[in-house]
């Protein structure tokens, strides 16, 4: 399996376990909720180990690769969703993120 659905997988666990917490902190969203998210976080080291056993890919780079996009989704869906702001120093964070995503690749 190519690194990139590992990588997937670690995205999606991470954002919809996040999202939920953010949701709960809110009130948006019932405490009872808090056990998906946790369940949801527990499988994040399985994958990830399983993504470094059956790729060449190293682990910083790895990492990084997940940490930035599953950060930056993280972000979209704090603005879009949940109504967050963001300072412009912030902003120029995000970009910066953005185009080390794109160098790592």
């Amino acid at each position: 399996m190519a690194y990139y659905v590992y990588l997937v997988i670690l995205g999606i666990l991470e954002i919809v376990s996040l999202s939920i917490a953010r949701g709960i902190s809110l009130g948006r969203i019932s405490e009872q909720w808090i056990g998906l998210s946790m369940i949801m976080s527990s499988f994040l080291p399985f994958v990830f180990l399983m993504l470094l056993l059956s790729t060449e890919i190293t682990l910083p780079s790895a990492n990084l690769i997940w940490d930035l996009s599953s950060g930056i989704i993280i972000i979209l869906i704090g603005l879009y969703y949940f109504d967050d702001r963001i300072t412009h120093k912030q902003s120029i964070g995000i970009l910066t993120a953005i185009l080390a995503l794109f160098l790592l690749n």
